[in-house]
């Protein structure tokens, strides 16, 4: 089992010093039985605190990898391409929409607001929804197998970048057994039901299981396949919780909806520490607040009242 790491400053990645001939017998091992190289490549020792090791093995595990970045909060972009610059990966920055309030109700894209299940609306809520969906429309738009989606805020772990290859070779394996595929993968999630009750999908190269996921909350590290995207962004299309409570009353609602977790689900911690860090408030510079409650908001009665003077109905209509 491959214990947990906890990555500080810009993470530390272990450099790892092997002899020559240890080299070549994983070399030869692995084209003798077609197995995966992790490749190491050693660099000069960094200043203290930074990540020395760089992994390729898994850069064709994902298709992308999108980072969801406001652009004013041009720090945390800075610390993530630090991060995937010190272990080799290529990163995206996606420009993360910022819509105002009087977008509320007239959102981009076709997305409705008409339907508001949450007690409120905020403007910056409606534009993570526009993110998120653009995204996955991205997604559906060049074909992409599956790709990795991080808010700007979060990065994975080393040990988790390691388990990327075996883990979605167990995880894809395991689609035969189920006979249906997956759709969304957990990274970091805030499970709202007992996590012990759900039923294992394949086990992990941690030795921990990936489970079909419960109802959760948890938007900011997740991978998503093809027809992940194509499903969330059908649902999407009606704006009625915020993005990550609306995950979770899917997950309630519909079954042929796959959501899997690949947290440490036996021994579960809210938010998954074990795959995620979180950037620090000095690390997140001036953006340290929660970019979903910017912008202004309105209550789902006014909304309601709005729609309603917009429609031509009596405004002493109560809400219901």
């Amino acid at each position: 089992m491959m214990k947990s790491q906890k990555l500080g400053g810009f993470g530390r990645f272990r450099a790892r010093r092997v002899q020559a001939w240890t080299v070549l017998a994983a070399f030869f091992v692995g084209v003798l039985f077609g197995g995966l190289i992790i490749e190491l490549i050693f660099v000069a020792q960094p200043p203290e605190g930074k990540p020395t090791t760089a992994v390729a093995s898994f850069r064709d595990v994902f298709d992308k990898i999108y980072i969801m970045n406001m652009d004013q909060c041009v720090e945390r972009w800075e610390m993530t391409k630090q991060y995937a610059n010190a272990i080799g990966i290529d990163v995206h920055r996606w420009s993360a929409y910022q819509a105002k309030k009087e977008e509320i109700m007239n959102p981009p894209d076709g997305i409705s607001t008409r339907n508001l299940q949450h007690d409120y609306i905020a403007a910056g809520a409606l534009g993570n929804c526009v993110s998120h969906r653009r995204i996955w429309k991205d997604v559906i738009d060049k074909g992409y197998r599956r790709v990795l989606v991080l808010e700007d805020d979060v990065f994975l772990t080393n040990q988790t970048w390691l388990m990327l290859p075996d883990l979605f070779r167990l995880v894809d394996e395991a689609q035969e057994i189920h006979k249906k595929a997956w759709h969304y993968i957990f990274f970091r999630r805030n499970a709202i039901r007992n996590v012990r009750d759900e039923k294992v999908w394949s086990m992990s190269p941690s030795g921990h299981p990936v489970t079909i996921a419960g109802p959760s909350w948890g938007t900011a590290a997740y991978a998503v396949s093809q027809a992940g995207a194509q499903f969330l962004h059908n649902e999407y299309s009606e704006f009625k919780w915020p993005v990550d409570v609306q995950m979770a009353e899917l997950e309630k609602r519909n079954r042929d909806f796959v959501s899997l977790s690949a947290c440490y689900n036996d021994e579960f911690k809210n938010m998954c520490p074990e795959n995620v860090i979180e950037y620090t408030k000095e690390e997140k510079g001036r953006c340290n607040g929660s970019g979903t409650q910017q912008g202004g908001r309105i209550s789902k009665e006014e909304l309601n009242r709005k729609y309603r003077e917009m429609d031509g109905v009596e405004g002493d209509q109560s809400d219901e």
